[in-house]
């Protein structure tokens, strides 16, 4: 191993010492951000590509804790594992290790639905254990510098990557991108799936030995790394898209396998394009501000009037929900004015929703509710407390408040449902919130779960009950 490269990796270690991210290291330090994506483009020695992948990833990113306490049930659905990665180098036990990661990711707020063919997650799974891979695939997910996200983390940065690249494509290959809008014309139902083309092409087409380099580049790089490579991936093949004459035609111009003399000849095109960061951010621009300002605030909608929030009360539970439910679409799913007071008929509406916001009015006029992390559905598995550290408790009328859990105190009395109560952060003595099987009484108390104050006099009368979900 070349001593310059000796150098990198020490200078890594000795900013994770000092919790310094990269970016402020490459300033005061003798060895240069270039060396390190020179040797990254060349591919990292495959002895050591787990200790520099765990030291670059922690350098990226600040230092934060999750709040969140439990490990999520290793039980998900077949269907969100994507064909493609059945057909790709991974092993049996590797598929089975990146179902299960992704199982805990939900719980952690991180999106499946986007994380499950990610490239990133994929390498990661192939050389560490899974909590090892959960906690490195955290730190990027939380990271504060947004331009250091190694993946989108919503479906709407998911679309919006997809159409930058669209605007490179018309730039780098303006003759490819009218081929392709003239596809559009003779088929109006045809879209180009460039949001799965830019994060998934790369696991189904690539060797191992390929795939694996690509990721270092990515790691050490970010999006650009995929805008370059993609782009030059079009441009190789030219001769193809323009062959190409329906959409079905053009969509089997870009599945097939590239053998590693093929991956050496996209990465010297890929690195031959100048492409700078700043452009990015400048077409990304371009793209409008309403739609710019939806990319960066994901902010939810809501689509059923409501008897008892009003839009501003949205606004706030927007910026106290997981960032996954920010872009989602706010939905009533149960009210005492539709369905009755009845605390099973909430049950059974609601039981199968995670993530679940509920809302009491009292008729003081006091507003305040609770944010259930976990389905309902778990009362019946655990017969007991249920939930985790996103679980919280709030407060919007007449105090504006968020109640999180307070890890300090140890208690995981997040929620406990049965048919004659409804209570979050009861134990010992203290009470968060209770309601009854009627949905006509209700206590918001001193809770040590979640540190609240008192918003009510003991017990007293509902005036409305309603219950929303984050429909993402």
């Amino acid at each position: 191993m070349e001593k310059g490269f000796l150098s990198t990796l020490k200078g890594i270690r000795k900013s994770l010492r000092k919790k310094k991210p990269l970016y402020m290291r490459i300033q005061k330090q003798t060895i240069s951000y270039d060396l390190l994506k020179k040797k990254a483009r060349r591919g990292f020695p495959p002895q050591e590509r787990p200790r520099i992948w765990r030291a670059i990833i922690t350098a990226h990113t600040c230092d934060k804790t999750h709040a969140n306490s439990e490990r999520a049930d290793y039980k998900i659905s077949k269907s969100f594992f994507r064909k493609t990665i059945d057909t790709t180098f991974m092993r049996q036990e590797d598929q089975e290790k990146s179902r299960r990661v992704v199982s805990v990711l939900t719980e952690r707020g991180v999106l499946p639905a986007l994380s499950i063919t990610h490239p990133l997650l994929i390498a990661l799974c192939l050389f560490f254990d899974e909590n090892t891979v959960i906690d490195l695939y955290c730190k990027l997910f939380f990271t504060e510098r947004h331009e250091w996200r190694h993946f989108p983390v919503s479906q709407l940065e998911y679309t919006f990557t997809a159409d930058i690249f669209s605007v490179l494509l018309l730039k780098h290959a303006p003759r490819i991108y009218q081929h392709i809008a003239g596809i559009q014309k003779t088929e109006p139902q045809y879209t180009p799936k460039w949001n799965l083309f830019l994060f998934e092409f790369f696991i189904s087409v690539c060797t191992p030995c390929s795939f694996l380099r690509l990721v270092d580049c990515y790691l050490v790089e970010g999006y650009k790394v995929i805008y370059r490579h993609s782009l030059a991936y079009v441009l190789l093949l030219r001769e193809g898209i323009f062959e190409a004459a329906t959409g079905k035609e053009l969509d089997c111009c870009f599945i097939n396998p590239i053998s590693d003399a093929g991956f050496e000849a996209i990465t010297s095109k890929a690195f031959s394009l100048k492409l700078k960061r700043r452009k990015i951010a400048k077409y990304a621009k371009r793209l409008g501000e309403k739609y710019e300002k939806e990319f960066v605030y994901g902010t939810p909608t809501a689509t059923i009037e409501s008897g008892i929030l009003r839009d501003h009360h949205v606004e706030i539970l927007k910026d106290w929900v997981p960032y996954k439910n920010r872009v989602g679409t706010l939905k009533r799913v149960f009210s005492v004015f539709d369905y009755g007071h009845s605390l099973k008929t909430f049950y059974s509406k609601c039981e199968a929703l995670d993530h679940l916001v509920v809302v009491v009015q009292t008729r003081e006029g006091s507003v305040f509710g609770a944010f259930i992390s976990q389905p309902l559905s778990k009362r019946k598995e655990r017969h007991g407390y249920f939930g985790n550290g996103f679980t919280f408790l709030f407060g919007l009328c007449p105090v504006v408040r968020k109640y999180k859990w307070d890890m300090k105190s140890g208690d995981t009395s997040f929620v406990l449902a049965d048919n004659k109560m409804l209570c979050l952060g009861c134990c010992e003595g203290s009470i968060g919130l209770w309601i009854d099987t009627g949905l006509e009484n209700v206590q918001f108390g001193s809770s040590k779960t979640f540190k609240t104050d008192a918003l009510t006099d003991g017990k007293t009368k509902t005036s409305g009950f309603e219950a929303f979900h984050f429909f993402v």
